[in-house]
């Protein structure tokens, strides 16, 4: 029915390792999501977009925000941008963030996937802010963008940072600082054996998206050996 780029293919503020996201609105059952390269693609019946357009839900927000229409049979991303509405609270979403951001910066030392680790930061990061700039009715994705919304350039590298494949402590060192200035306050201590259990159960994606760069052990560089702690 409906294919659609967003992200910053769509903003134009891309650069050559910039992913290309994609996303399919489909009449019937979305198939499964296909990633290639650097080019990712979901896809999203046409009842559940509109579910998450009126919950005000923040990939509809990023998507009815700066989406543009590369195919359409029918017209239904005018009819997903009218069905819209903003939630009253994202609180809860940036305490969810915030909650897997603390879980990542205690056990940043014990991480198997540098990757899955910069990528989780990220997120986290990215998530929580355009949470805040919801609130704010500003439609803010961007890394530099966010950075400039809250005040603080640090913002940018460590969105940013999930093209490494090495842990940089400064990088969490600044994810820390970002936590205690924009997140909510440390929540009592998670380990990692119950970490995945507890975010499944709080329905935490962002917390979900944590706990796997601590499965399946690779050889983690962590830059100059360096540890950072929470307290």
């Amino acid at each position: 029915m409906c294919l659609l780029l967003y992200g910053s293919r769509a903003r134009g503020d891309f650069d050559a390792q910039s992913d290309v996201d994609l996303t399919a609105i489909t009449a019937g059952d979305a198939p499964t999501p296909v990633s290639f390269g650097r080019t990712t693609m979901m896809a999203e019946p046409l009842d559940d977009a509109l579910r998450a357009t009126r919950s005000g839900s923040l990939f509809a927000y990023h998507l009815v925000s700066e989406g543009k229409v590369l195919f359409e049979s029918e017209p239904v991303f005018a009819r997903i941008r009218r069905a819209f509405r903003f939630r009253d609270d994202y609180t809860p979403v940036i305490r969810h963030c915030s909650d897997a951001g603390w879980f990542l910066v205690r056990h940043h030392e014990k991480a198997t996937d540098a990757s899955k680790f910069n990528h989780a930061v990220a997120w986290c990061t990215r998530e929580m802010l355009i949470a805040k700039a919801a609130t704010a009715r500003e439609p803010v994705f961007s890394a530099d963008g966010l950075a400039e919304f809250v005040g603080y350039d640090a913002v940018a590298p460590v969105i940013r940072s999930k093209r490494s494949a090495v842990i940089d402590p400064e990088v969490v060192r600044q994810f820390r600082h970002i936590l205690g200035e924009f997140g909510t306050p440390a929540p009592a201590p998670l380990d990692l054996s119950g970490a995945g259990h507890r975010f499944r159960k709080d329905r935490n994606s962002a917390g979900v998206i944590a706990v796997r760069a601590f499965r399946d052990p690779v050889s983690t560089n962590i830059k100059g050996g360096e540890h950072v702690s929470t307290r």
